[in-house]
């Protein structure tokens, strides 16, 4: 008798548990969502620029959901296609979307959305780049997708330091390190510009871009939300960082065992799960970028599975999912 094995579910149920999850989030927040999601918004220029092109409720909720099946998507695309698992998997679309959108969604918001698909472009691109050849223009897209990244919300500067990782970690040359650079700076040079010629002073998104970092923000944190939720929604968050721990560890035992690629892409999402979590530290940190951590989780967690295999594992996901969604359909609860 074969055991069971989430990795290998098909991708029709992946597709299909991610739907029925997103659906209990959409009718949630359609319906009845929370004071800090209605009220989101970005800190920054460009992000308040994009999020006043939707209005609040169904459409910015509609553009925020394809964001987030587009950033599954593009996840689990990028497991299949470096062979990050032994086996092909979709996998990473379902616990994204756990992790994102498990306890909270951006209603308010639609630069909130497109800020972790900004995030995992700009890591796709740096792993396009891990060739024996020159890769300018893959490095400069990474680093132009990270450098947009504070410019809808300023602690994600904080993220920045995974450019010079991601070039080392991936062998670029010190030519491609400059044209990283470029890519990296451009967004802001290229926001100051706009907004200078709409008739603000040139330095104004710097100085909007350190008032976001330093002053304290409106908007719940992550840890005030989990505080004033019920036990179903901190049980919830307690599993998935228990299982995101765990993962660490596997991936830090099977490393060695692992090919050249899929070594490093775990170690690149390591590192990227360590400064994703660095902006909610921040004074300005709020419910937007637990969007952004989901990312690497997405990759991480998967570790658990591949390397666990049977009834244990499955009843974990299935409690992971059934969670999710108690959460989402009885919210007062």
């Amino acid at each position: 008798m074969n055991r069971p094995d989430v990795v290998k579910q098909p991708l029709g149920v992946t597709l299909a548990t991610f739907a029925v999850m997103m659906a209990c989030v959409m009718v949630r927040v359609t319906t009845a969502p929370g004071p800090a999601e209605t009220a989101l918004g970005a800190d920054m220029p460009l992000g308040r620029a994009i999020d006043s092109l939707f209005r609040p409720g169904i459409p910015a909720v509609a553009v925020s959901l394809l964001a987030a099946f587009l950033n599954a998507t593009l996840l689990a695309g990028m497991i299949v296609r470096y062979s990050v698992s032994a086996v092909r998997t979709y996998l990473p679309m379902t616990l994204y979307a756990m992790a994102a959108y498990g306890i909270c969604f951006p209603a308010g918001s639609v630069s909130a959305a497109l800020a972790p698909l900004l995030l995992t472009a700009g890591s796709t691109q740096i792993i396009a780049a891990f060739k024996r050849s020159y890769q300018f223009e893959h490095v400069f897209k990474s680093a132009f997708c990270i450098g947009l990244l504070p410019m809808l919300y300023a602690p994600a500067t904080l993220l920045v330091p995974i450019v010079p990782v991601t070039l080392s970690l991936y062998r670029r040359t010190p030519r491609e390190a400059a044209v990283a650079a470029v890519g990296l700076l451009l967004p802001l040079l290229l926001c100051s510009v706009v907004w200078w010629m709409l008739g603000s002073p040139f330095g104004y998104m710097a100085d909007e871009l350190i008032r976001g970092i330093v002053s304290s923000d409106t908007t719940p944190s992550l840890f005030r939300l989990l505080r004033d939720s019920g036990v179903p929604t901190r049980l919830y968050a307690a599993l998935y960082g228990a299982l995101t721990l765990y993962s660490v560890f596997v991936i830090l035992r099977i490393r060695p065992t692992l090919r050249t690629r899929a070594g490093k892409i775990y170690v690149h999402f390591l590192w990227l799960l360590l400064v994703c979590l660095l902006p909610l530290l921040l004074p300005g940190g709020n419910i937007v970028l637990p969007g952004l951590p989901a990312i690497p989780c997405g990759v991480i967690v998967t570790a658990f599975f591949i390397r666990h295999r049977g009834w244990i594992p499955l009843a974990i996901y299935l409690a992971m999912v059934a969670l999710m969604l108690y959460i989402n359909l009885f919210p007062a609860l």
